[in-house]
């Protein structure tokens, strides 16, 4: 059985994908604030997928590409 990661913050030495994540999320959070936006940006935490065939590539990547247009509707979207 092959099942997605997920990082838990209780592990003692984190992956490496968990360290390229967290440090693209901390490196991307500082470039985002010296443009003046405040607030969190990043959810904790994150979740990867192996992708198992063609079909799931495939819904994985209009998620991806979608998911910006509609994004507006979601209800964690929040205007200033």
């Amino acid at each position: 059985i092959v099942r997605a990661t997920r990082e838990s913050p209780l592990q003692a030495v984190p992956s490496e994908i968990a360290r390229a994540v967290g440090y693209m999320k901390m490196n991307s959070s500082k470039e985002i604030h010296r443009m003046g936006i405040e607030g969190k940006i990043w959810q904790r935490g994150f979740h990867d997928h192996v992708v198992r065939n063609q079909r799931d590539y495939e819904n994985i990547w209009k998620y991806i590409h979608f998911n910006p247009a509609i994004w507006h509707k979601d209800k964690f979207f929040i205007t200033k």
